[in-house]
């Protein structure tokens, strides 16, 4: 929200400088003439506004990709929300039938046996689980789920 906000205010600034509107300069805190003056020192004829192009594509540039980062981060919360709720804080989805690939996603960090465990097994880290072969998978991981499923009675 604080990059989006700092670009409206830097779009406006071009856009009132623009119209030569400095009554809409002061309302935004800046002063028409002190900025004529920083521009006149410029040697680019592109740079004859108070922000650039670049520094506007810079500022988009990152706020997309804060955008992503946000959208990851919630993707891997829900992960381990549904983890959490699963017997023994682990969700298995594998594929179906004709696939071999498994995902493993644990609620809490999982000991560093189970870690090495799936390491040997071929699984890879990645956007917050554990990935490989279904077959592969470790009996560490498969003895969190029998282990939770034969406490509640089920």
């Amino acid at each position: 929200m604080k990059r989006i906000a700092e670009r409206t205010l830097m779009r406006n600034a071009n856009r009132l400088y623009r119209k030569v509107d400095a009554e809409g300069l002061k309302a935004l805190g800046l002063n028409l003439e002190s900025l004529r003056m920083n521009i006149a020192k410029l040697e680019s004829w592109q740079d004859q506004q108070p922000y650039a192009k670049y520094q506007l594509a810079n500022l988009g540039g990152r706020i997309t990709v804060d955008k992503k980062r946000l959208e990851a981060v919630k993707h891997r919360q829900k992960k381990a929300a549904e983890a959490a709720a699963a017997p023994g804080g682990v969700t298995i989805k594998t594929g179906g039938e004709g696939s071999s690939w498994a995902m493993v996603t644990f609620a809490e960090k999982p000991e560093r046996e189970i870690l090495n465990a799936l390491r040997e097994a071929g699984f890879h880290w990645g956007h917050g689980s554990w990935t490989g072969t279904a077959e592969k998978l470790p009996a560490e991981v498969r003895v969190l789920i029998v282990t939770n499923e034969h406490e509640r009675g089920q």
